[in-house]
């Protein structure tokens, strides 16, 4: 018989006896690699990043410190939950100021962490972004499916001559 599922924020849930977490993205590493991918694109592209990125940084911000100081999801702080206002004043906190520095320090190390994420996987994509850019350059915006297709034709151009165009299908089971 199946758990009943519990309030999303505090407890994860079962169906027909499998678990299911509340918030399964949380734990993929490109949760947090996302955001600052504008800003590595940036020092890739220009040398330098701009404040373009401020809206991307902020919410990579939010979610890295929900990440550490709600959700329990740091090694060095462990399975704790810290509540109050994020940064918030020492009389509003109900945890010492050992302990704020202990979540902004990895707070810190999950953006670099992720920032340096974003960087290689664009440096990997080089040709894509580049051609991004150009049609950025050209068109001020671009929908997703075009993306997607210049992501496609970038990395088919990269490919060795005779190299297949695509994995091949995988044997049946």
């Amino acid at each position: 018989m199946p758990w009943p599922r519990a309030h999303a924020r505090r407890a994860a849930g079962y169906l027909e006896g499998t678990p299911r977490c509340a918030y399964p993205h949380l734990a993929r590493p490109a949760t947090l690699t996302r955001p600052p991918g504008g800003r590595a694109a940036e020092r890739l592209i220009c040398g330098e990043a701009s404040t373009g990125a401020s809206d991307d940084l902020a919410s990579a911000t939010a979610l890295a410190t929900q990440m550490v100081r709600e959700f329990g999801l740091s090694e060095a702080i462990g399975p704790v939950s810290y509540s109050g206002p994020p940064g918030g004043l020492a009389a509003s906190r109900s945890y010492s100021e050992h302990t704020q520095w202990l979540v902004d320090q990895e707070v810190a190390a999950l953006l670099t962490k992720a920032e340096a994420q974003a960087r290689d996987l664009l440096t990997r994509h080089q040709a894509a972004l580049e051609q991004l850019t150009a049609t950025l350059l050209e068109q001020e915006t671009v929908s997703g499916d075009q993306v997607r297709a210049l992501a496609q034709a970038a990395s088919l151009a990269s490919l060795p001559a005779g190299a297949p165009a695509s994995l091949p299908a995988a044997p049946p089971e």
